[in-house]
């Protein structure tokens, strides 16, 4: 898990709303068990390959990034482009490693890399 425990803590002691995400994330992993998330989105990949119902109640599917996804996440999410429309918010942080993680996965997903931002003078 990429947040340990300290990190949870800290999301908890943010406010009501930060504290019942982290009990979903809680609840959602029990309720996986020994399955996994991987498992999931594998099994998720599954239903999006073959699209029908299940996959158009979905409408617009919105993705925030930067976040890092793995291998599966990403043939997630091209699954369900196949089907059902995708949007990428896109940010770039200013950290090297980072936006370049960024544009890995805007090309990934659409192809082609997303334009050179230049980086904010902050004063």
């Amino acid at each position: 898990d990429a947040l340990g425990e300290g990190a949870l803590a800290e999301i908890r002691a943010a406010g009501p709303v930060p504290a019942d995400v982290v009990r979903l994330r809680d609840a959602v992993r029990a309720r996986l068990g020994p399955l996994g998330a991987d498992a999931v989105v594998g099994l998720a990949t599954e239903v999006a390959c073959e699209g029908g119902p299940r996959v158009d109640a979905l409408g617009t599917v919105l993705v925030h990034l930067p976040d890092r996804f793995t291998e599966a996440e990403l043939d997630l999410l091209q699954a369900i482009a196949r089907h059902r429309p995708v949007r990428l918010l896109l940010g770039a942080t200013g950290d090297r490693v980072l936006d370049e993680a960024l544009a890995g996965h805007v090309a990934r997903l659409v192809g082609t890399s997303p334009p050179a931002v230049a980086r904010p003078e902050i004063t």
